[in-house]
Formats: structure tokens, sequence, C-alpha cells
């Protein structure tokens, strides 16, 4: 049976990471900007940028995090460059002389249309197109580093049975997937589970078994229980092949991810993946595979054997340590917009402040609103009942003998007589 939960030393190094455990380091400083420091949150940004951390650590570098709710800190003594892994940082606050990196994971189109996109000294980007899209935007050096995975957690060797033919950890939040049109011709065929934050609000076709999302340390047994992971890139990394975490974690634990697009994969050296453009296509490739164990196995150890070599974050550490050497013996870049970012970035985060507030103001709203309903739902009910008591009432006075009529009457309380 696989481990029910993740070795403990690996959740809690990556709490000692975004905690500031790992801040110094003989190398240099990074910090890395991300949505949030909680990483019971979901966010896959501070995974992707933890995962890296580590392997940076392990290489001398210090590494330290900064959440949404600190990103307009001043940036502390000695950090030579920062890493921002959300297209909604502005880099307002960080001195000219720290080197500033954007990631761009995905929204390659949003990062390069950013009026603010000069003021990094560089960007990494997880593909060529995407790479070549944003050297047309910027004037800075643009390489490609794709996310990856932690090799550490996520491992074949967890897995001693695969119970699930076909799942999904796809996510919901509001917004038709393509996926979830795709599988129903799978689904009437296939055990197919759908793990995912609010899947059970999804409109999904029928025998799609719903499931809430998997925190991330629990997925290396959600994915070794699986035969196929069915992937669908958003249209935004669909566009320009910029796979997700999904692809390569799916991969390391020996499920075979299907996805949606063949774009990004042959750079990768994962063209054998499987892709699919239609509900048909997919049944066609899932059916394909789970009807045939041999040339199952024989893919997901060629695909695993690519993933090892050359996508755990170890390798891409190696790689932006190099980088970020070289970028650290650059000029830095010019100073001419350094207040007017500043004050862009106060300005967002007062938008941001004022948005929480505001949902907070209607949460409250709304609990009220629902309070009010309540009472006013009760207050009816109570009418309703002292109506029909009155109607009885009336109904056993005139029903009773003038006689019997005064003897009750004497028993009634003062205001009824």
């Amino acid at each position: 049976m696989t481990p029910p939960h993740p070795e403990p030393d690996i959740r809690a190094e990556y709490e000692r990471l975004v905690s500031g455990g790992a801040a110094e380091g003989e190398r240099g400083r990074i910090l890395f900007y991300v949505s949030t420091t909680d990483l019971d949150e979901g966010k896959g940004d501070v995974y992707v940028a933890a995962g890296l951390a580590k392997h940076l650590a392990r290489l001398g570098w210090g590494v330290d995090f900064r959440g949404v709710d600190r990103w307009t800190e001043a940036v502390p003594d000695g950090v030579d460059a920062i890493v921002a892994m959300l297209e909604s940082f502005i880099p307002g606050h960080v001195p000219q002389e720290v080197r500033r990196v954007a990631w761009i994971r995905n929204w390659s189109r949003t990062w390069a249309d950013l009026p603010f996109l000069e003021e990094y000294d560089e960007i990494w980007c997880s593909s060529e197109a995407s790479r070549a899209h944003l050297a047309d935007r910027f004037r800075g050096p643009v390489a490609v580093l794709p996310i990856g995975v932690d090799a550490d957690l996520f491992r074949a060797e967890r897995a001693t049975s695969r119970p699930h033919e076909v799942i999904t950890t796809a996510n919901f939040w509001g917004v038709a997937r393509e996926l979830q049109s795709a599988i129903a011709p799978l689904a009437a065929r296939r055990s197919l589970t759908w793990y995912g934050a609010n899947a059970g609000l999804a409109e999904l076709p029928e025998g799609v078994h719903a499931r809430s999302r998997v925190a991330f340390f629990e997925l290396p047994r959600v994915y070794a229980e699986a035969e196929l992971v069915v992937d669908d890139l958003i249209p935004a990394a669909k566009e320009f092949g910029t796979h997700n975490s999904r692809l390569f974690e799916a991969i390391a634990c020996g499920a075979i991810p299907i996805v949606n697009t063949r774009e990004g994969l042959d750079e990768l050296g994962l063209g054998a993946v499987p892709a699919y453009d239609s509900p048909e296509s997919l049944l066609a490739i899932a059916d394909g595979l789970l009807d045939d164990p041999e040339g199952r196995e024989q893919l997901r150890e060629s695909l695993r054997a690519v993933v090892t070599e050359r996508h755990g974050y170890a390798a891409r550490a190696e790689v932006a340590s190099e980088r970020l050497e070289a970028l650290r013996r650059r000029a830095p870049a010019d100073d001419a917009y350094e207040r007017l970012l500043a004050w862009t970035t106060d300005l967002r985060e007062d938008h941001r402040a004022a948005d929480l507030a505001l949902d907070h103001f209607r949460a409250d709203a709304h609990e009220v609103g629902a309070e009010r309903n309540r009472l006013a739902g009760e207050l009816e009910g109570t009418q309703r009942a002292l109506d029909a008591a009155n109607s009885r009432l009336r109904q056993i006075e005139q029903s009773l003998p003038y006689r019997a009529w005064r003897r009750v009457r004497r028993l009634l309380p003062t205001g009824r007589r």
C-alpha cells in the first residue's frame, strides 16, 4: 500500500524555506515574490518557487520568500536578486542594485503587455514559444527555464498498485474547462475520478467521480495510484506550450499524462506524451493504453527516464544558478522610473487591501442578510401557528354550548376573554 502521507522531512524542508530558514548562503541571497507562504493554500507558484529554491540552497545560495501581504516591505540588506513568480507583482520597492528576474510560468501575453516589464533585468520563460514572444517586447536577456518536479517527493517507487484507471487533478474556478466536455465519452466507458478545487461545482459528465482538491504533499500518492492522468492546459498556456507541474509530477510517479496540445512537448524531450484534440481522440488514446499493459509500461518507463534526467529541480537549479551569477556581474538597469514605480506599487497594494476589505464587508453583509431571512422565516412561522391557534379557538367557541363556553372562558388568559 502506498504511504498515506509524505515523509515529514520533505514538508518540513519546504516550511523552513518559505519561513526564511534558509535565507543565508555563501554564494548570495535570492528573494522569491510569491502569492503566499502558506503551503496549505494550494497556490502553484509557491511550490514551484520552493522546488527551485530548495536546490539553489543546496548549491550554496540563500533563499527567502515574500507573500503578497509583504510585497511592499523593504528588500532586506544583502539580497542579490529577486525572482517574481506573478505578473501582478510590481518591483517598485526593489532597489536598482538588486537584480530583478521575472519567471514566467504561463500568462505569457499578460506578462508581455506589462508597462513596467523593462524594470526587470532578465526573464525566464517556460517554453521556446513564450521566449520568442517575450523577446520581441523586452530588450534584456530572455531565457527558457521551464518549471520542473521535486524528485524527492514525486517518485514512482511509491506505487505498488494502480487502482485508478484515469484521473485528473485540474481545478475549477467557475470558468468551463475544455476537460469537462472532452472526458464525456471516456467517463462513460472507463473509471474516471476528478480531484480538484470546486470539482463538485463543475458540470461534469455522467460517470465522473468528483473529489475535493488533494493537498500538494498528498499528490504523489494520488498519481502513484493512477494509470492515466488527463490534463488540459488553459488557453493562455496552451497557446505557448507552457506545460504545468501536472505533466512532470504525474510522469515522475509513473502515471502517463494525456495532454490537450503537442505544443512544447518536443523541446522538453517528451514528444511521446499522448495528446488529444477531441473527446473521440481522448477516448481512443486512453483505450489504447489501458488495453495494452506492455506498451503502457514501456511508455511509462521511457517518459519517466526523461523526467528523472532532465526535469528535476536539481537540474533547473544548476541552470538558474549560472544565470544568477552572470546577472549579478551585469550593470543594473536604468532607474529613470524608480519613484513612479514605487508609487504604483503602493497604489496597487492600496487597491488590494481595499478589495480585501470589500470582500470581508460583503461576506459580513451576506451573513447578516442570511440571519435576517432566517429570523423573518421564524417570525412568519410563529405567526402562522398563532393564526391557526386563533382559528381553532374560534371553532371551539362556536361549537360549545353557552354554559360550557363560560367555564372555558374563565380559564383563558385575560387578553382572550
